[in-house]
């Protein structure tokens, strides 16, 4: 069972680390659109779910007009977001089972499952160590998503000087110095990270 402190701490971190990552794709539409930021920040906010933007996301980078190497980019990430996305889903979209000493003890996703003949809802899933140690790779994964959407941004020649960034403060972030293969021509080694106000702020 997980303590309800330890459970809200890691869900906290979950949405934390998602927001900040879904808001840089404000930055890969305006790439792909060759637009700026504001009207990027409208087409985001336009577009209000996740799903939807990363379907958009996804249509651009399929265009014949999109470079190979780059379509190759946005689409790995895409898919690695989207599968983080169903973790996030999970935990906003549940209720919590608690057992005697008040710790959470199991989530339920209040969600429609509809087959050919039935519908069902409410799949339950125990809140034991194994689901915090995936809850904690998911944060992390998210972190590593954020760091290659950012150095993408960082190496497009359309968005240079254009815009600050802001990544979430996370150990994988902070201490990530592995080298990217990026489609621009470059490689990128991230620099080390100013945490300001709990992010980190660099500029593209």
């Amino acid at each position: 069972m997980g303590s309800m402190t330890d459970v809200l701490l890691r869900v906290g971190r979950l949405n934390y680390v998602w927001t900040n990552t879904e808001s840089l794709l404000i930055y890969i539409i305006a790439h792909m659109l060759a637009a700026d930021k504001e009207t990027a920040v409208v087409v985001f906010l336009t577009l209000n779910t996740t799903r939807a933007r990363i379907d958009l996301v996804e249509r651009l980078a399929k265009r014949a007009a999109t470079p190979p190497a780059e379509r190759e980019v946005i689409l790995a990430l895409m898919a690695r977001l989207k599968k983080e996305a169903k973790v996030r889903n999970k935990y906003n979209h549940s209720i919590y089972s608690f057992d005697e000493r008040g710790d959470i003890s199991s989530t339920q996703l209040m969600r429609l499952v509809e087959t050919d003949s039935e519908i069902r809802y409410g799949k339950v899933e125990q809140m034991d160590a194994r689901e915090l140690g995936q809850l904690e790779q998911s944060i992390a994964e998210i972190a590593e998503i954020s760091k290659a959407l950012w150095a993408f941004i960082h190496a497009s020649p359309r968005l240079r000087g254009s815009c600050r960034c802001l990544v979430p403060s996370a150990p994988t972030l902070v201490a990530a110095s592995a080298t990217l293969r990026l489609p621009f021509g470059r490689t990128f080694v991230p620099p080390a990270f100013v945490t300001r106000h709990g992010k980190d702020e660099v500029p593209c």
